[in-house]
């Protein structure tokens, strides 16, 4: 969080998840961030990260990261199929070093 801080980026998690659910996440994890509900699926959808039946019968939020610049315009993106695969912070940080230059 420190390296995403000192490079002027603010971090913010969605999920399709309730708020309540949400507010037991932050807890459980300490998150250091703010953890967005989106139970309706109109962001998730609006960035095409919906998985459907990504767990049995239940939708879910593909995993995805995005970069956003000043103008809130997508610079930088991850986005997969596989939950399991995720992007590494390192990758992330040096997408928002080379928006800084």
């Amino acid at each position: 969080m420190n390296d995403f801080n000192t490079l002027g980026a603010d971090v913010v998690a969605i999920s399709l998840d309730s708020p309540e659910n949400n507010l037991k996440a932050v807890e459980k994890l300490k998150l250091t961030f703010p953890l967005l509900a989106d139970p309706e699926g109109a962001v998730v959808d609006h960035f095409g990260m919906r998985h459907e039946n990504g767990m049995g019968e239940r939708d879910v939020a593909r995993p995805g990261v995005f970069v956003l610049d000043e103008n809130r315009k997508v610079v930088w993106r991850s986005l997969t199929d596989n939950y399991r695969m995720r992007v590494r912070p390192a990758e992330i940080i040096n997408a928002l070093g080379e928006l800084s230059q």
